[in-house]
């Protein structure tokens, strides 16, 4: 089907013949079960990503299906920088309520899945955000020193 997407499970079953060697014997066939979840993103144009007053927008690069991702959670929280993770199809987000109160949120592209992967005082209010996707790392870092991960892998 075209223009779909979402998420979808797939479960796949595996089973053995068991000691007789027989599937048809199924008194002594051991079955297991896996279950796999299927994110699709549509990819078909290129979004621009933005943040806008605490929330963070997508939209084609013509500017039309604007889209909210994410928004602070909580009272007093707001979003102060993000990263777009293209690989794992989510958006790391740095929120803050304080100097003393952070935390580091994964959200899917599609906005339905938010996960806290960091929380506390991380010190790192003046520091920039980038993910690398590949190595499921979150790097904070400032203009006068190299990144650093706080404590990843983070996903």
């Amino acid at each position: 089907m075209a223009d779909q997407s979402g998420t979808t499970a797939i479960t796949v079953t595996v089973e053995d013949s068991g000691l007789d060697g027989n599937l048809n014997a199924t008194a002594d066939n051991a079955t297991f079960d896996r279950t796999l979840y299927v994110t699709v993103v549509p990819s078909d144009e290129s979004w621009v990503y933005w943040l806008e007053g605490g929330t963070v927008y997508r939209a084609r690069d013509d500017g039309s299906d604007k889209t909210t991702i994410a928004e602070a959670e909580g009272s007093g929280w707001s979003i102060s920088r993000f990263d777009v993770d293209t690989v794992n199809n989510r958006v790391i987000l740095a929120e803050m309520k304080s100097a003393t109160s952070t935390r580091i949120v994964s959200v899917d592209l599609l906005g339905d899945d938010r996960t806290v992967i960091s929380e506390g005082a991380l010190g790192w209010i003046n520091y920039g955000l980038a993910v690398d996707g590949e190595n499921e790392v979150v790097y904070l870092h400032s203009h006068d020193m190299p990144p650093v991960a706080p404590s990843g892998p983070f996903f």
